[in-house]
């Protein structure tokens, strides 16, 4: 089963940062109280009226977000130190294997 939690980003909400649609919460917020804070998902339901859903969303993109930026800067990195050694990646064949 598929469940869609809609993401939006509006300039008059927010500034245009990222949030869950229908709130004034955004997804940044949410995740960071999880991730940095340790912040239990009931915590955060009831502090910004949210489905357990909704949170997960929230924190698996901006764990998403974070892995992006740290790439990109270890990237910009070798490319300043042009090393001769490739980054090496793993690709994980089954996403429900990690």
């Amino acid at each position: 089963m598929s469940v869609t939690i809609p993401v939006v980003s509006t300039s008059d909400v927010l500034d245009g940062t990222a949030r869950i649609e229908g709130t004034r919460v955004s997804v940044q917020r949410v995740g960071t109280r999880v991730r940095e804070h340790g912040w239990s998902r009931g915590k955060v339901s009831d502090e910004f009226n949210l489905t357990v859903k909704e949170i997960l969303t929230a924190v698996d993109l901006t764990t998403m977000t974070y892995i992006l930026k740290k790439w990109t800067a270890l990237l910009s990195d070798e490319k300043k130190h042009k090393s001769s050694s490739p980054i090496q990646v793993t690709r994980w064949s089954n996403a429900a294997s990690l």
